[in-house]
């Protein structure tokens, strides 16, 4: 995506997912603008699984049992977010699920707050103290506590 611009084929059968999705990647940009923020200062793993919580996707496309989760650092540069995916692997289902959490559990409000973040480490300190834990022990509990829900 060429900031300000995205093109799309409306016979790709998901182009409306992929339309709402692209764009809220570009209000994320808008917002870091309106703010004087760098881009880049997001972990993408949280810009992607934003654009996708807002497709309205939900957790129950997937069997949760089978969702396998790497380290969060891992996924934050958008080079090694796009390149983590495996046969085994879905880097936008941990984003999605993860952001979807968050939101069950402390409400909207949480993502505005963290897109104010002026860097990843200031994003990272922000998350854990909103959610009272380590980024790493939420992404070892966060999707047990969604399956018992």
């Amino acid at each position: 995506m060429i900031f300000g611009m995205f093109h799309l084929v409306p016979t790709d059968g998901n182009w409306k997912m992929i339309l709402v999705h692209e764009n809220s990647r570009y209000q994320s940009h808008i917002f870091s603008n309106q703010h004087s923020l760098l881009i880049t200062r997001m972990p993408s793993w949280f810009e992607e699984g934003i654009a996708d919580y807002f497709t309205s996707e939900s957790s129950g496309w997937y069997n949760l049992g089978d969702i396998r989760l790497i380290d969060f650092h891992d996924l934050d540069s958008q080079q090694d977010f796009d390149t983590s995916a495996t046969d085994v692997y879905d880097s936008y289902a941990q984003s999605f699920l993860t952001v979807e959490s968050l939101v069950e559990a402390h409400g909207q409000d949480i993502i505005p707050d963290l897109l104010m973040s002026r860097s990843t480490n200031i994003y990272c300190k922000k998350t854990e103290y909103s959610i009272c834990i380590g980024i790493e022990e939420y992404k070892a509990t966060f999707l047990e506590q969604m399956i018992v829900q």
